[in-house]
């Protein structure tokens, strides 16, 4: 289904909704392939949306922290905004404090997508130029949404460049499984991550790689993510009281992540090829934004966003989020949406 959503610089932005059998719909909009809504039943069937939107363009475009929006060129932060590739510098957009954030000041989350639906799939696509944001070489960007009968969404990530650039894209969805409004202390995660990544007072990763055993960032069993909110402890006070760091996830086939909340009865797990899971825990929402649903505390949501590691490029010599011509970035990320 598509409709129109509103207008924006003249341009019409549309919205597409792909449903599934079981009472699932992912709605889609062609401005920042974002997320706006995706319902779902919880245990005793009653359908709501379980992820943070507006309702209309100008509040995306006004106030919007990357809700549900695809990440690029870059996802995170750069330091300094600047790096390096074959021994030339590139100077990015420095638009937190110091440093570059998820793509610049109009990164991918603030561009018109070029939408295909094929029944239960959208197929994105655009093309960022030469220099966009000051990223080198002309990177052709494509983007799946599949909505699949089993409550899967997935997205599939590939680009293509003419010239050597980074490449690190990412999905911004805030989930709430609850009722949103409230927050996801009470809620269980559960990660596959025997290490993560620390961070410096301003969120970017020192490079390092700390063992989970012992911290508070140890959810290879189930926690609750409010044991975490407000402690005294260095890493969680950097990032505003709560967690917005990156994990290494084990190679398995089995899914990395399980959000659990036990209210509702839904379970959202998260698979993916991607070697780090960003988990973001809403620590900078305020109640200053107000959606249909009501305000939006600190913890109002979490992100769980599949990527490279950020700053990478800066830390070591042979990043991955490296890309060269000849070469495809290819990454496939599962969400899946079930109840207990």
């Amino acid at each position: 289904m598509k409709r129109l959503f509103g207008h924006l610089n003249n341009e019409p932005i549309f919205e597409y909704t792909i449903f599934n059998q079981n009472n699932h719909a992912v709605s889609i909009l062609n401005y920042g392939g974002i997320i706006r809504k995706w319902m779902a039943p919880d245990r005793d069937g009653h359908i709501s949306n379980i992820v943070l939107g507006f309702e209309t363009i100008d509040e995306y475009v006004a106030s919007s922290p990357y809700f549900g929006a695809i990440i690029g060129r870059h996802a995170g932060r750069i330091d300094g905004g600047t790096f390096r590739i074959e021994d030339k510098t590139y100077s990015l957009a420095k638009n937190d404090g110091a440093n570059h954030l998820h793509g610049g000041n109009r990164g991918f989350d603030r561009h018109l997508w070029q939408v295909e639906q094929d029944d239960q799939r959208l197929t994105l696509t655009r093309t960022s130029p030469h220099m966009e944001e000051g990223y080198p070489g002309e990177l052709d960007v494509r983007v799946t949404y599949e909505l699949t009968e089993e409550g899967e969404l997935v997205i599939t990530y590939e680009a293509t460049t003419t010239e050597t650039t980074v490449c690190n894209l990412t999905n911004h969805t805030y989930f709430q499984l609850g009722r949103i409004g409230e927050t996801v202390a009470a809620q269980e995660l559960t990660m596959m991550a025997d290490a993560f990544a620390p961070i410096r007072k301003d969120s970017i990763p020192t490079g390092e790689r700390i063992p989970v055993e012992g911290t508070l960032f140890d959810f290879r069993r189930p926690r609750l993510l409010g044991t975490g909110f407000h402690k005294l402890d260095e890493q969680l006070e950097h990032a505003q009281g709560g967690y917005d760091h990156p994990f290494f996830l084990s190679e398995t086939d089995e899914p990395q992540a399980t959000l659990f909340d036990p209210d509702s009865g839904r379970r959202l797990t998260v698979k993916t090829d991607a070697p780090v899971l960003v988990v973001y825990s809403g620590n900078q929402l305020d109640g200053s934004l107000t959606l249909k649903e009501g305000k939006i505390p600190q913890y109002g949501a979490i992100c769980l966003e599949t990527q490279h590691l950020p700053n990478e490029i800066n830390e070591v010599t042979t990043s991955s989020a490296i890309l060269s011509p000849g070469e495809t970035y290819r990454t496939r990320t599962t969400y899946q949406v079930t109840t207990d």
